[in-house]
Parts: C-alpha cells; structure tokens; sequence
C-alpha cells in the first residue's frame, strides 16, 4: 500500500513538474507555438518505435542471460523490461526499476531466487561491458584530441565519457571488495542501516543488514561464476555494446527527423557524447522522471549542435522517449495486471 501511494505522489509530482517546465521551456522561448505546430505524428512514431527497439533488443540480450540457468521466455524479458523502463520513469531513484522487474518476474511464475540472480548477472555484465566501451572511447577521444561545446565551454571530449567510466570502476571495485572482505562489508553495511534507520526508526538494522550480505554474496557468487566462462557471455556483452550507442542515439534520432539532414558518422559520435553528458546530469539529482532537469539540460548541452533545430529536436525527444512511452507501459502494466489477476482467481 504504502508502495502504491509513493507512485501516485510520484505521478502527481511529475504532472506539476511537468507543467512548470513547459512554462519555462515557453517563458524562455526554447519552445514556442511555431515548434509544437511543426511536429509531424509520422516522426513521433519513428522516434517511439526506436524506443521500443531499444527495449525488444534489451529484452533479448537478458534472455540470453537468463536462459543459462532458467527457463525465460521472451514475453517474460520484454514485461520486465516494459516495467522496469515504467518503475525508473515514475520514481526520482536510479534503481526503482528493480522492484517492478521483480514483480513481473513474480507475476509469471519465477522464484525470486531466480530472478535476483539474473538481475545480479546482468548488472554485472552491463557493467563490466560499460567499463571496457568507456574505456576504449576514452582512449580514441584522447589521441584524436576531440572536442566538444557543452554550453559555451569547449572540453575534451574523453572528459565526458571519463565520468562514466570512474563511476562504473568505482562502484564495481568497492562491490567487490565489500563482498570480499568481511571486516569491511561490516562497516559499511552498519554505516548504511544506522543511515537508513534515521528515515525509518522501525527498521530492523540486523535484518536489513542480512539482507544486503545476502545480495553481496549473491554479487561474489556471481562475479565468480561469469568470469570463470566469460566465454558464455561474450554474445550479450557485444550485444549491449549496441545497446548502449542505440538507447543513447534517440536525441540524434530525434535531430534527423526535424532537420532533414543526411546522417553523419562525426555527428552520430557528438550526440551520443552529449547523450551520455545528459544522463549523468539527470541522474544526478534524484526527481521523478528528470522533469525540469531533463529538459533544462539538454537546452543546453545540446544548444550548440542542434541549433535553429534545438526546441523541435527537445520535443520530439522528450514526448517520444519520455510522455508517450511512459503511458504505453503505464497501459500494459494495468492489463497485464489485470490479466495474472483473472488468472491467479
């Protein structure tokens, strides 16, 4: 229940959020009347099917993953990946899509043993492939000395990608090392129930504390068995390194459709860069789907390469990566429901 109230107070939030921003966007004149009467139904579904390309192609690669150690049926990969996309799409926490994954997982008929390993086991391998991409960018940005204009600054463009790559190396070492040494995982994991328990006084510290060792070992488990045979992973790992440049692509996407212009490989790299600068700017500060953020951001990190184009290729983005699937996966998360409850009666 309580769960169910967070959501629509988060919905609520993201309607008035929401509001305030198109005040702004039009206060501003990022976007004007001429913008919303120039966007065409016929790009708004090309941009949405490439969003749902993103997640069929997701849904695959984790069946893949799956599939090594349960059966996992492509509806099942696809639901999850539809109410993942709608748990991070109504919460301010970069990890609210996990419980809504957990529960479509649950609602067809898998063991929540089965579905915290298979989540552990693509987180893993997410982030050990965004770590070796980064890793590889960062170095061809570095020694073609490319550059790149993020709000009348001009900064190198392996800086950009630097950020992801730190983060991603940080967390996974200290997982690995909380998971690996006992004194350690103590410590922290005593700091974070004292923490949690501030904004909960009827937490239980010593069950919240087994439950994290336990997902810390389930990480150690994990972590062992994928590099033991990473032979067997190679097919997802390269398949989320497509992944990765297609989910990122959709501003650039966005930018052809009201543009008109021919595709451009040097362009294809600048968006995808700006792209990756846009989300750790978002995620950054913790409001249910991005409103105002997301919107303030891209006006400026994107400015300098959209130009003239700069509120049509926003509103294109946004209504197409954000509104309109938000309220597709809002609808088959409702029928969905409503159908395993007839099933379940």
């Amino acid at each position: 229940m309580k769960s169910t109230t967070k959501y629509v107070l988060n919905v609520l939030l993201i309607i008035v959020l929401s509001v305030l921003t198109a005040w702004y966007l039009s206060k501003t004149q990022i976007i004007t009347p001429t913008s919303l009467l120039s966007l065409k139904w016929t790009n708004c579904i090309f941009v949405v099917t490439w969003v749902y390309m993103c997640f069929a192609f997701l849904s695959l690669i984790e069946k893949h993953v799956y599939s090594s150690f349960c059966n996992y049926p492509y509806k099942t990969a696809f639901l999850t990946t539809v109410y993942g996309a709608l748990g991070s799409a109504v919460s301010p926490l970069k990890s609210a899509h996990f419980p809504l994954k957990v529960y479509a997982q649950k609602t067809n008929g898998m063991t929540i043993a089965q579905t915290l390993t298979g989540i552990t086991k693509c987180q893993i391998i997410f982030s050990a492939t965004s770590i070796v991409v980064y890793a590889v960018l960062m170095a061809i940005f570095i020694f073609s000395k490319a550059k790149l204009n993020i709000a009348d600054m001009t900064l190198p463009t392996f800086t950009v990608v630097g950020i992801g790559f730190v983060s991603n190396v940080s967390i996974f070492i200290l997982l690995t090392l909380i998971s690996r040494i006992d004194k350690l995982r103590t410590v922290i994991l005593r700091l974070l129930a004292f923490i949690a328990s501030i904004f909960n006084r009827k937490l239980n510290k010593e069950e919240f504390m087994q439950k994290k060792t336990e997902r810390l070992n389930l990480f150690k488990e994990q972590t062992s068995a994928i590099f033991s045979k990473f032979y067997l992973f190679i097919f997802p790992s390269l398949a989320y390194v497509l992944y990765m440049f297609l989910s990122c692509l959709a501003p650039y996407v966005s930018y052809l459709c009201v543009s008109g212009t021919g595709f451009s490989f040097n362009d294809c790299i600048r968006f995808y860069t700006c792209a990756l600068a846009l989300t750790y700017l978002v995620n950054v500060i913790p409001i249910p789907g991005g409103c105002v953020v997301a919107e303030f951001v891209f006006s400026v990190v994107f400015a300098p390469i959209t130009g003239v184009y700069l509120s049509r290729t926003l509103l294109l983005w946004r209504f197409c990566t954000y509104y309109i699937p938000t309220t597709i996966n809002l609808g088959i998360f409702v029928v969905s429901s409503i159908k395993s409850t007839k099933r379940n009666t």
